[in-house]
């Protein structure tokens, strides 16, 4: 997945049907025959989000960075101690 690759999982029953191109749809976990069969596929919620996102782990968290600046400004308050002086959060 870091690669950009979706890993699928599919029953080898399903697969011993499988002839010809496939489509993932990767946001419907879905994989798709030209003759309209599909079958459902599981992936990570995380490794989902990042991969249909574009994201690598610094990219998933950098995401939350209001989350993360509102935690330190609290966290700032709550414990000064664990500041240097001078040091913005």
């Amino acid at each position: 997945m870091r690669n950009g690759i979706v890993p699928i999982e599919l029953d080898p029953t399903v697969l011993a049907k499988i002839a010809g191109p496939l489509t993932i749809d990767l946001p419907a976990q879905i994989v798709g025959a030209n003759d309209d069969r599909t079958w459902p596929f599981l992936i990570d919620a995380e490794a989902k989000a990042m991969l249909v996102g574009g994201l690598d782990e610094i990219g998933l968290t950098l995401q939350r960075s209001d989350d993360i600046a509102a935690f330190r400004a609290r966290d700032r308050i709550s414990r000064p101690w664990a500041y240097l002086e001078g040091m913005q959060p």
